[in-house]
């Protein structure tokens, strides 16, 4: 075989590789994906939103003054993540919705790439390491993988990050080896890039320390192409991190030290406490499921007994990269810890082929027959935990949308108060093309908090008339209200819906709209619409 049949031969191979690697989660998602509205928490449709207004503004070409078309564009849909997020993933979703349109299915598709990157990249680092079996079976456990799965499907930033942090993983791992410039500068520009996309690319610092570590090649940092790549990755990041350390760098410092969202068992969040230290490690089960966790450990096992240890840098130094990146900070969240999930993956595979190949040693057994069926037993665990893994499914928005849209003149504002104002204020701007309407929140005139109402709560009218008022000189046509609060009770927001009903001359009932929600801790509940008359002069 000559070498130009042999390179044709392995890019066909590498394409056969990806098919198969990409068609069982891609697969799964389609079988269990059912008609769902842009909304994971708040984020989603921020994310979705903001992608939006980068499609608008590159549409628009109003770019002599950026920062005054984006405080315009809030005014009109308050529902942008603009300096609280970095801001590639918009950008680059806002770029491909000026050629396919404004759907989320945009972002979706954007999400689901990165998941096939993802898994092609852990593919391409355990195979260094592995044979081509146990690296596939590595990469489909990890692309099943419960959190895996349900990042890869909602429009969150997880998976775009972990796109290009293993991208970089991927590179630095080949520099380890090979020291070629080439693999130094990608593994820094992708660094670069997860940076733009996600906080979370600061793991790629004691990532990379560790593995040099574990492998040695510190002097091998000392030359032009080090400073050339460190300089270029400053140049790209330098301008954006700056903006948002003088913008938002009071908030993230705050999120960092105290957790502006909350504490999910209840106590206190802090910076470097106590409880942090087996916050991650006991969150394995829900990122993975409890089954995988557990063979992993064994696996982790295997390869700490190992007697080339430097064979396997790059997925202890994910491990360690991503414990001691996350552990001292004080908002605890599963997701973050999920960039060690495919050393997890390794580790999984690893001991359920070396438990296949000792039982048929020791039994006898066919080894084909064995090692299928403990290759079928791990997948099916992760797949089957992934497929039913509880999904966020809210159906209503859209409909209430396209009702205020039709009652509507061009100018008309519209009102809302809720927590998935996001949601609705996307609709309003996706099924109108034309962005004639205004949205005004409630959490924005009549009282404000930060992410959640103990974080920062101000409140702006205290008696019935003041937030009538308010409401009056917003000038709304319609009120929109979630009814009853779903999560969080806040009582401002109570006595705006105690007003709202009890003055049917201002707020006239017009229609309701039932909300379609799968999380079964919310209270079922219902989009209120009505149409506002300014209340005349005079007390209340």
């Amino acid at each position: 075989m000559n070498d130009s049949t042999k390179a044709q031969s392995n890019w066909r191979n590498g394409i056969t590789t990806l098919i198969v690697i990409a068609l069982l989660p891609l697969g799964l998602h389609v079988l269990t994906q059912q008609p769902v509205e842009p909304v994971f928490g708040g984020d989603s449709n921020r994310h979705v939103m903001t992608s939006v207004f980068f499609r608008d503004f590159l549409t628009d070409a109003d770019f002599t003054d950026p920062k005054g078309y984006a405080e315009r564009y809030y005014e009109q849909y308050p529902a942008l993540g603009l300096l609280i997020w970095p801001p590639l993933f918009h950008g680059v979703c806002g770029v491909m919705m000026c050629f396919l349109g404004t759907s989320v299915s945009v972002a979706r598709l954007l999400v689901a790439l990165s998941l096939v990157s993802s898994a092609w990249c852990v593919y391409r680092f355990t195979h260094r390491i592995a044979d081509k079996q146990l690296a596939m079976l590595t990469t489909i456990v990890f692309a099943t993988m419960p959190i895996i799965f349900q990042y890869g499907r909602d429009v969150m930033l997880e998976m775009p990050a972990m796109a290009l942090i293993l991208l970089s993983v991927d590179q630095f791992d080949l520099w380890s080896m090979t020291h070629r410039p080439r693999n130094l500068y990608l593994a820094a520009l992708s660094a670069s890039l997860a940076a733009l996309t996600r906080f979370d690319a600061a793991v790629l610092l004691p990532f990379y320390a560790t593995v040099l570590v574990f492998r040695g090649g510190w002097t091998s940092l000392l030359n032009r192409h080090t400073v050339i790549a460190v300089s270029a990755s400053l140049c790209i990041t330098g301008p954006v991190y700056l903006l948002i350390a003088k913008e938002m760098g009071k908030l993230h410092v705050q999120q960092a030290t105290e957790s502006v969202g909350g504490s999910i068992d209840g106590s206190v969040n802090g910076f470097m406490a106590f409880k942090n230290l087996w916050f991650y490690p006991s969150s394995m089960g829900e990122q993975t499921g409890w089954i995988v966790s557990a063979v992993a450990v064994l696996g982790l096992i295997l390869v700490l007994r190992a007697s080339d240890k430097k064979k396997y840098a790059t997925l202890l130094g994910l491990v360690i990269a991503t414990y001691i990146t996350f552990t001292p900070l004080a908002e605890q969240r599963a997701r973050h810890g999920i960039y060690w999930l495919p050393s997890v993956a390794f580790f999984a595979a690893f001991a359920t082929d070396a438990v296949a190949r000792f039982l048929s040693r020791t039994r006898g057994w066919s080894p084909l027959l064995t090692t299928a069926g403990a290759y079928a037993a791990l997948l099916s665990t992760t797949a089957t935990a992934a497929m039913y893994e509880p999904t966020y499914r809210v159906v209503g928005y859209r409909e209430a949308a396209e009702f205020v849209l039709e009652h509507t003149e061009p100018g008309d504002a519209v009102f809302f108060d809720g927590w998935w104002d996001g949601n609705f204020t996307y609709f309003m701007r996706h099924l109108d093309p034309t962005r004639s309407r205004r949205v005004l929140r409630g959490d924005r005139i009549l009282y404000d908090f930060t992410c959640i109402p103990t974080t920062n709560f101000e409140s702006f009218a205290e008696s019935d008339s003041e937030m009538l008022k308010l409401i009056t000189d917003a000038a709304p046509r319609y009120v929109v209200l979630e009814y009853p609060q779903f999560y969080m009770h806040i009582e401002k927001a109570e006595q705006l819906r105690r007003l709202v009903h009890s003055c049917p001359a201002q707020f006239e009932p017009v229609t309701t709209v039932s909300v379609d929600c799968s999380i079964r801790q919310f209270c079922q509940f219902e989009l209120q619409i009505f149409r506002f008359h300014p209340a005349p002069a005079g007390p209340l």
